[in-house]
């Protein structure tokens, strides 16, 4: 394969005619260097002699761009170099000495996507766990009766009804009195509460109207009930730490029941404890869970007692009531 030399051969010819230098034997005149001719027009100090230069590079020397000399093109020169960015580290060489580039991490590209844990057995080891530990809770009465917790769960239903009994929440009409009033119908609502170790405290029965099925203007009006903002929670927290006050919480157990029932409404009795048949309905008289007005006759209930005690709304936050006797500040929040 032929290497490709420019042509010199024009510019060698007129430097040698120009020193009369005739090259030797058996090498072409394009073979010897350009530069051993100087313009004589030139200021320039004298060139040296032709012996002074160094020797010409034979052909097999050429087509070795390795063995090539200085003054002598490399094979290979006119081409274009390599967009490749060379490394950081490596060393340029100039003058006969070393200069290292300055050594800088690499910038690593972190990935956006963000990284969550395997989530593939998860899910089916805490099935599978609470499975084997945690009980059923049923959600009918049939479940609650097929259920080997039945006599617990048969002991919190009646204690629900007794506390319906006790606050009179209906009374027990014939069901042809109803004058073509829709009947609502109920259910019972299982939970278990918990110590703070995971263990069954106790068994919950709890008895639930369908409230879905009212009809607004016809069995209820008005169904709004003020919640206190937690902004005040927070400020009268921080009021009763910075003076030393004593913080208590209190609850009302089945607080919908003190309140009266404006409207007329029959519901079907519970189930599993129906007295004298399917022909006997429930007519409330008291508000009962599920309704739609009863948070809303449970905060006039509650207003109106908090009144006759003496103490007093705050129309900042309508969850928010103060009492100021003998030098002493009560606070309280309604939830």
């Amino acid at each position: 394969m032929d290497t490709y030399l420019p042509d010199r051969t024009a510019a060698s010819a007129s430097a040698t005619k120009q020193l009369d230098i005739v090259p030797p034997e058996g090498q072409p005149a394009e073979h010897v260097q350009s530069s051993v001719g100087c313009p004589q027009d030139a200021d320039l100090p004298a060139c040296d002699s032709v012996e002074s230069q160094p020797a010409a590079a034979s052909a097999a020397d050429l087509q070795d761009p390795a063995k090539a000399p200085d003054g002598v093109a490399k094979a290979g020169a006119h081409r274009k170099r390599s967009r490749r960015k060379k490394p950081a580290a490596v060393e340029k060489e100039t003058s006969g000495f070393a200069i290292e580039a300055p050594t800088t991490e690499p910038c690593l590209k972190r990935p956006r996507r963000k990284q969550k844990a395997n989530v593939r057995l998860s899910d089916y080891v805490v099935g599978h766990v609470q499975a084997t530990t945690d009980m059923q809770i049923p959600t009918t009465y049939k479940l609650a009766r097929a259920s080997k917790f039945w006599p617990r769960w048969r002991a919190a239903m009646l204690a629900e009804l007794q506390s319906l009994k006790d606050h009179m929440t209906w009374r027990l009409v014939p069901r042809k009195d109803t004058k073509k009033t829709k009947v609502i119908t109920c259910r019972w609502v299982f939970a278990v509460k918990k110590d703070e170790r995971g263990r069954i405290k106790r068994f919950k029965a709890r008895l639930v109207i369908h409230g879905f099925k009212q009809q607004l203007g016809i069995n209820y009006t008005e169904t709004y009930a003020p919640v206190i903002r937690f902004e005040t929670i927070r400020a009268a927290i921080y009021y009763a730490i910075q003076r030393g006050w004593l913080v208590l919480q209190y609850d009302v157990k089945t607080a919908f029941l003190y309140g009266d029932l404006d409207e007329l409404i029959f519901m079907e009795q519970p189930p599993g404890f129906q007295i004298d048949g399917p022909s006997m309905v429930c007519r409330l008289l008291k508000s009962l869970y599920g309704l739609k007005q009863s948070p809303n006759i449970w905060n006039k209930t509650l207003h109106a007692k908090l009144l006759a005690m003496g103490l007093v709304r705050l129309d900042s936050d309508y969850g928010l009531y103060a009492l100021k006797k003998d030098g002493e500040v009560t606070l309280l929040l309604t939830v």
